[in-house]
């Protein structure tokens, strides 16, 4: 189990550095566009904003499916049920519509 373990981080580390390589890269290119007179100065800060936009939002897409699939393995809950937590909401607000009908035909 511990190797498969060391084998996961591995993998979801090589991700992450591979984020962060295609992000410095990027930088990289857009300064030296940036040096060379190419671009301009806010051409070149809309470029970085927006691929750090764009890998960042990668980044939390991989992490929240990865946390999904971590809940469905835990049994904590599936898309298709729903977890725990919102089955519980859910017999609650279905409580509290009984009472409040209850209370208004009285």
């Amino acid at each position: 189990m511990g190797d498969d373990k060391k084998m996961a981080w591995k993998k979801l580390l090589s991700v992450f550095g591979v984020f962060f390589l295609i992000m410095a890269v990027w930088q990289i290119v857009v300064l030296e566009l940036l040096k060379n007179g190419v671009i301009g100065t806010m051409v070149a800060m809309i470029l970085i904003c927006a691929a750090t936009v764009i890998i960042f939002g990668l980044v939390f897409a991989l992490i929240r499916t990865l946390l999904d699939v971590f809940r469905q393995l835990m049994g904590e809950g599936t898309e298709a049920g729903g977890s725990g937590a919102l089955k519980r909401r859910r017999r609650s607000l279905v409580r509290f519509r009984r009472i409040s009908n209850i209370s208004l035909r009285v």
